[in-house]
């Protein structure tokens, strides 16, 4: 036997395959899939709003409240007495409607986080002891909440936003209490879905008590369906605001939203059609674009639409 020829050993031929294999064959790529694809392109509308509303001072350095009377109803691409450019032009008393729109976004986007922060905390608590409470606690509970349905929402916001009076907390107060009873609606529907699986009574079994079962398996299962009801009633929480705001019930002029902004130019529509048109506009598109991004979550959170 020749000393100088190599000899071929398996090992050393299994490292020279696996030498050979191409690096994408070893690890395979993981696919996005559909779902995943058309809920993050929802959500980029309502980033770019939000981004907008956090560097709005930053973008148009005037005051939203500053009263100019020398610049007032100047067109949107006006030169204000200053030299500078009004891009979307000022209102009846000279405020530049930019900084106006920047402000309002910002309020609005505030007042709807925090009533939907608020009515979901109470209608997961409520709807947890409704579906663990028993039979009485949940026909009271339930018909609590049948009566909040049954009443026009909207009317029942007026009313209470009539009698507090307005302000920025106030309307978050009020729209928490008319927002309520779908989320602990839908709260009940999760924890009597889950207290009815194997885990729940396998830590019954194990001796726990009903507030670390509560705390620890039935909770997390109603977070997904009350994500989804939250990116929906978020639209409809802004645009209540707005009109509790047109309607002289919401926010004050120190903090104006966009529905305070369109309630102020619906005297000008004639000469000053941008001071109401284009908060307006804004609206429509912030309403449209958390509702699209609530359709998004709820695809993506269900398990029979994920992959498609």
């Amino acid at each position: 036997m020749d000393r100088s020829s190599p000899v071929h050993t398996p090992a050393r031929g299994a490292a020279a395959s696996a030498s050979r294999t191409p690096s994408h064959a070893r690890a395979p790529v993981r696919r996005v899939s559909p779902a995943r694809i058309r809920l993050l392109l929802a959500g980029l509308p309502v980033a770019l709003v939000v981004l907008a509303a956090l560097a709005g001072p930053a973008v148009d350095p005037y005051d939203p409240i500053t009263v100019r009377l020398v610049d007032r109803l100047r067109p949107p691409l006006g030169t204000l007495s200053g030299g500078a450019r009004a891009w979307l032009g000022t209102d009846q008393v000279g405020k530049d409607l930019l900084a106006q729109v920047f402000e309002g976004v910002r309020i609005s986007l505030a007042v709807g986080t925090a009533t939907v922060g608020a009515a979901g905390l109470i209608g997961l608590v409520v709807g947890v002891v409704s579906g663990f409470g028993g039979r009485v606690v949940d026909a009271v509970l339930m018909r609590l909440a049948d009566l909040q349905l049954a009443f026009p929402s909207i009317l029942l916001a007026i009313v209470i936003a009539a009698v507090l009076g307005p302000s920025v907390a106030n309307v978050i107060l009020t729209l928490s209490v008319t927002r309520w009873a779908t989320f602990a609606r839908v709260a009940r529907a999760a924890a009597l879905a889950t207290k009815e699986r194997e885990f729940v009574a396998a830590a019954q079994a194990a001796g726990a008590g009903w507030g670390r079962i509560v705390v620890r398996h039935i909770v997390p299962f109603t977070l997904p369906p009350l994500l989804v009801v939250a990116t929906v009633e978020l639209g409809l929480v802004i645009l209540a605001e707005a009109s509790l705001s047109f309607l002289g019930l919401g926010t004050t002029p120190a903090h104006p939203s966009l529905g305070l902004i369109i309630a102020n130019g619906r005297n000008y529509l004639s000469t000053g059609w941008w001071i109401s048109t284009l908060p307006g506009v804004v609206l429509s598109l912030i309403v449209l674009s958390v509702g699209h991004l609530g359709d998004r979550v709820r695809d993506y959170l269900d398990p029979r639409s994920r992959g498609a």
